[in-house]
């Protein structure tokens, strides 16, 4: 018995040892970032940890940058309208699948979720090309349209549709209403939960999207921030104070979505999850 819990106390310390070194290799870039934009010098050595004497200098050359309002802007633009048209794509489909039966259905369904399965550069680099081809290069649509198509929000409504009754459609379609009013007016928002972490999902990931934008994009007029903040680091005089700033400021608004909607998000996640 003695042996025995011995061993269960040594299970444990490794197991807390684990976990304190995995949280430990997450927090520590968020620390380092932190203390570079309040003035730390981490590239002299030995590298400083703390800074010395909290300096606010970065916050305020970012946010004096002649273009650090138009890529703010920007990044609220496209993550705004992107998410929308998720949204609205997204449910469509969901009710369609969930609701009707056409031939090929199941194939449909599958192909969308092979979406979730490849890797987004795979799926970007074709649709570079036909944009290449009509001339949608470095434009608003170019940016916007083609991240509309999320896999993961088509799957996320189409589990939560599911547990919506189908006697509700079938009461409404009596008193006349039509396919998308039953849409729009009855499931959705019995499906809440679902609706806001998808939009939770699509706000935070396309607001940090990287990638597309920089296949897209050719002018900084047209960046987002987090591209903005790329386009700062590859100038002659790197300020690294600056460059931190930015990127705290581009986690900012993910953080607080996070903090404000992480119940609807987690009753999202296990609707979606559970259902079949």
């Amino acid at each position: 018995m003695r042996e025995y819990s011995k061993r269960n106390q040594m299970v444990e310390m490794v197991f807390f040892t684990l976990i304190i070194l995995i949280s430990f290799s997450y927090i520590f870039p968020f620390y380092m970032i932190s203390a570079l934009a309040l003035g730390a010098n981490a590239y002299k050595n030995p590298p400083e940890f703390l800074p010395q004497g909290f300096r606010v200098s970065g916050f305020i050359k970012i946010i004096n940058h002649p273009d650090f309002l138009r890529w703010v802007g920007n990044s609220f633009l496209y993550a705004t309208l992107i998410t929308v048209g998720a949204l609205i794509l997204s449910s469509i489909f969901a009710y369609a699948i969930t609701r009707y039966n056409f031939p090929g259905k199941e194939v449909i369904f599958w192909l969308v979720l092979l979406g979730m399965m490849v890797p987004g550069i795979v799926i970007y680099i074709p649709i570079y090309y036909q944009l290449a081809k009509l001339g949608l290069i470095n434009t608003y649509i170019g940016i916007i349209v083609p991240p509309m198509a999320s896999a993961y929000s088509a799957f996320l409504l189409k589990q939560s549709f599911e547990s919506v009754p189908k006697d509700y459609d079938e009461a409404a379609s009596i008193d006349g209403a039509g396919a998308l009013t039953i849409l729009f007016r009855i499931v959705l928002p019995i499906a809440k939960p679902a609706i806001i972490t998808a939009t939770l999902f699509n706000w935070v990931m396309n607001w940090n999207n990287f990638v597309w934008p920089l296949l897209v994009l050719t002018t900084s007029d047209k960046y987002p921030l987090v591209l903005g903040v790329l386009y700062m680091g590859l100038s002659y005089t790197i300020e690294y104070d600056m460059i931190a700033a930015g990127i705290l400021i581009c986690m900012l608004p993910s953080v607080i979505l996070y903090l404000v909607g992480i119940d609807y998000f987690m009753k999202g996640v296990v609707v979606g999850g559970l259902k079949k």
